[in-house]
């Protein structure tokens, strides 16, 4: 692809940011469709997040950008304007400049919605969820849960006093994407510590447990023993080659098994039609999934190389 002084800028702000597909996926539908874009990753150190939000204002070629871990819920905090999503999750994913001001979305509630859709995750309003981490992405998938009508909800967070915050900010009663108004109070939250004595017991008794805790932080589930949960719908978030450190614990050992990669190509292409301001074509998502695939393999590969090189 080509750049030129006319090329407009659009990115994924985070740290770290390096594993990010995004860049990937984004660059190869600019390609395909002729659109004089560039997405470029921007790694943002925590401490220095308020001046960049100032920063960005500045930059006449700034489109918008796409918000990653850490920054989800702290970047909410540099938007003047926001989409209904994002007010309940009270995180974003994505911000768009416009006159000189910060709109923010969160894509994520759809994307998360959408991956369960596609890989015939069967919910009602009985099935029973645990979601593990309430960062920007666990808010987001509360959402959606709560949009879905499910109404048994256990979270487990290193801060409990977090995750309680939280649910204190969701409203007594809500309409989800569809319009059906819900009432707060009729659904059952339980939040716990994290610990692992507490992830093994969800396991053996929740419907659908899903991690959002990012790979980096990962290693806190290096002790946890292996098991056999037969009946069990594991999420992981997190996508891409090599995988998290309990993805591959509970792998082979779940009933049904997910990573991130549904989740991360939908709610990209949400981004991309408020970005470009063009529908959300099949030809799209078939351009998204198949440069999220090629680079997937390149990864494998090359870390298979470096493993026999190192052998």
């Amino acid at each position: 692809m080509n750049i030129y002084g006319s090329t407009k800028l659009i990115g994924v702000i985070g740290d770290p940011i390096e594993h990010s597909y995004s860049p990937i996926i984004f660059n190869e539908i600019f390609k395909k469709m002729s659109l004089n874009y560039v997405y470029v990753p921007i790694r943002i150190r925590m401490t220095n997040l308020k001046e960049t939000i100032q920063g960005l204002k500045g930059i006449n070629n700034f489109v918008g950008a796409n918000v990653a871990a850490p920054h989800k819920s702290l970047f909410f905090h540099g938007c003047n304007e926001f989409d209904n999503a994002s007010i309940r999750s009270k995180a974003i994913n994505t911000v768009v400049m416009k006159n000189g001001k910060f709109e923010g979305y969160n894509t994520d509630v759809e994307g998360f919605m959408n991956m369960l859709e596609f890989n015939n995750v069967k919910i009602s309003k009985d099935t029973s969820f645990t979601i593990i981490g309430v960062g920007g992405a666990g808010k987001a998938v509360i959402t959606a849960l709560m949009n879905l009508g499910v109404t048994r909800i256990e979270i487990i967070n290193r801060t409990k006093g977090k995750a309680s915050e939280f649910i204190r900010t969701i409203p007594k009663t809500f309409a989800n994407h569809a319009g059906i108004v819900f009432d707060r109070y009729k659904i059952s939250f339980v939040i716990k510590d994290f610990s692992l004595e507490n992830i093994d017991n969800c396991m053996n008794k929740t419907d659908v447990v899903i991690n959002t805790i990012p790979r980096y932080a990962c290693e806190l589930f290096d002790e946890l023993s292996g098991g056999c949960w037969e009946d069990l719908t594991f999420v992981d978030l997190n996508y891409g080659y090599p995988h998290s450190v309990i993805y591959n614990i509970v792998k082979g050992n779940v009933a049904k098994l997910l990573d991130g990669r549904d989740m991360l190509i939908e709610q990209a292409l949400k981004s991309f039609e408020i970005f470009i301001d063009k529908f959300i074509t099949d030809d799209l998502r078939l351009i998204a999934r198949d440069a999220y695939d090629r680079y997937y393999m390149e990864q494998k590969e090359f870390h298979s190389r470096a493993k026999f090189y190192s052998t």
